[in-house]
């Protein structure tokens, strides 16, 4: 899920990678648009983009110590404007 995630959020040219050069013309995510849920086993570099980018993140210990529901009640939390609608 790494290299679609990084072309869809800008991180990677993807005219630099054949065959993904139509990826140039599709809209990007915004990282507050992004929450991963149950993550359990990063690579620095996916730990290090993930802090740098502020993007949330549930890891299994939180589901495992709140609950999949109450985790996914904060995962929606986090994509809701102030005034309680969803971000596009």
């Amino acid at each position: 899920h790494g290299m679609p995630l990084a072309l869809l959020l800008g991180l990677v040219d993807p005219t630099s990678i054949p065959g993904f050069e139509w990826f140039k013309d599709v809209p990007k995510l915004k990282p507050e648009q992004l929450v991963f849920v149950g993550l359990r086993d990063l690579d620095a570099s996916e730990r290090d983009v993930i802090l740098e980018k502020n993007i949330k993140a549930f890891t299994m210990q939180h589901v495992d110590r709140y609950g999949i529901g109450n985790v996914m009640e904060m995962a929606l939390d986090h994509l809701k404007f102030e005034d309680g609608t969803m971000r596009p």
